[in-house]
């Protein structure tokens, strides 16, 4: 199936980018300028940048819609560029091909601890909630991992890093270990990963208060008697 970036009832949906016209174009080095309809300087554009799929090459005069997206080291550069009236093919939901990293014991044994945790707490006090959460949860988050790798790749919609931050803080990031090693997806982001591991560092925390809790009312129990 093929879709066509046009104006009119298309216009509200590519509002959060800008538009320019593309002045300069080498095509066999692949980059090229973009002036902005609002804006003082042309913008150096590289092929990459580009929505996969498109059915020509960009040519001088093509009207573009494109994202800047700010780096770490606070360079700009384009991404997500599409050229208005060109065709481009929908993208696909097959299967991600990309080949995993292998998990270390530690890694296993860090994805492994809530699950064995929860099923603990389930035993005791009877309390299916953690468990179900992990599970679930960390079902979810496995899927956007994956869709976010799939569109990376194709130059699609990217589901936004808040959104894999509160699932992994809601109990999906034993997922979001999985799926970052499976999909060697987020691991290259340093910010990314802080928030990560903070978060999987506040999950650590509350288990260890939950515990202290646990065996600390036993022990009063147990005195009490």
């Amino acid at each position: 199936m093929m879709k066509t970036i046009g104006q009119g009832a298309h216009m509200g949906k590519l509002s959060p980018f800008q538009v320019g016209e593309l002045v300069v174009w080498r095509d066999e080095k692949g980059f090229g300028f973009i002036r902005p309809f609002a804006g003082d300087h042309d913008l150096f554009i590289h092929i990459s940048a580009f929505k996969k799929g498109m059915s020509r090459r960009p040519q001088v005069g093509d009207i573009v819609h494109y994202r800047i997206e700010t780096e770490a080291d606070g360079r700009e550069r384009l991404r997500h560029a599409a050229i208005e009236g060109v065709k481009y093919a929908m993208p696909h939901f097959g299967p991600v091909k990309v080949k995993p990293l292998e998990r270390s014991p530690y890694v296993n044994g860090v994805i492994g601890l809530p699950f064995l945790l929860s099923t603990w707490l389930l035993w005791s006090v009877g309390n299916p909630v953690p468990l179900l959460m992990y599970v679930f949860i960390s079902a979810i988050t496995l899927f956007l991992y994956g869709l976010d790798k799939r569109s990376s790749i194709t130059g699609h919609w990217r589901v936004p890093e808040t959104y894999l931050h509160l699932f992994a803080l809601f109990g999906g990031w034993p997922g979001a270990l999985i799926a970052q090693r499976e999909y060697r997806h987020k691991l290259r982001k340093p910010r990314f990963q802080v928030v990560f591991r903070a978060i999987i560092a506040l999950h650590a925390l509350i288990w260890l208060i939950a515990i202290a809790f646990a065996f600390s009312s036993r022990g009063m129990a147990q005195f009490m008697q």
